[in-house]
């Protein structure tokens, strides 16, 4: 099950989501509570902009393991790829304090944070995770960037926006792990 994964997200990356979305099928034909495999599956669907299917697959994923932070922050980044902002808000506002273990609910909550008027809350999140989270994978701190980018040049704090902006920009990716994906 872990090659058909690893297989399907290698696909997946390569633009090829539909047999991506068939292995990972497969694995889960295998073993119906395999977590990974829904989690994969439920990203294909999402990125496909198949919404209602990787929703099935993430809340799928909440009947198996009721807490698992990946299915709720996904669940949370269909609501805000719909435009519900506040239900995506919902989602993550139980997980907030588990930034540091699932960095992904800060960007999710960063990007619907404006929408929600809790920029504030967002910025202080994400600053949290850039100063605390040494391991951070580069392409994660670059959307944390370009996100409190988009923040403070919202706010109009330019000298600030800039400055992340920057960082994006400037950071290299050296952390790319096909088996993490």
């Amino acid at each position: 099950i872990e090659i058909l994964c690893h297989y399907a997200n290698s696909l997946s990356l390569a633009g090829n989501n539909d047999l991506a979305q068939t292995l990972t099928l497969r694995a889960i034909d295998i073993d119906p509570n395999n977590v990974e495999a829904r989690t994969s599956l439920s990203s294909f669907f999402l990125l496909s902009g198949r919404h209602e299917e990787a929703s099935k697959y993430a809340n799928d994923i909440l009947t198996i393991a009721p807490k698992n932070t990946k299915a709720i922050t996904l669940l949370a980044g269909i609501a805000e790829r719909q435009g519900n902002a506040e239900q995506a808000y919902d989602y993550l506002k139980p997980v907030l304090d588990k930034i540091l273990e699932n960095e992904e609910i800060a960007v999710v909550f960063g990007l619907i944070s404006k929408t929600i008027g809790r920029e504030d809350e967002a910025i202080k999140l994400m600053e949290t995770i850039l100063t605390q989270k040494n391991n951070l994978k580069s392409i994660t701190r670059k959307e944390i960037y370009f996100i409190l980018g988009g923040i403070y040049d919202s706010k109009r704090n330019y000298d600030v926006a800039f400055k992340y902006y920057s960082m994006a920009n400037n950071l290299k990716q050296t952390d790319f792990n096909i088996k993490e994906v």
